[in-house]
């Protein structure tokens, strides 16, 4: 059996790359939601005070 080649050893390891980072985004999404309107206006008036 040979090695695979270094081409597809690199390309392999640039899309688990992209997938572990597209997974961490969608966790952080997860815990962190967007901000809502409300939240945004209450943040706005702690920042001015």
């Amino acid at each position: 059996m040979k090695p695979p080649t270094t081409d597809r050893v690199h390309a392999n390891d640039e899309s688990l790359e992209a997938a572990s980072v597209k997974h961490a985004q969608r966790c952080f999404a997860k815990q962190n939601p967007a901000p809502t309107d409300e939240q945004k206006r209450r943040l706005g008036a702690l920042l001015s005070d």
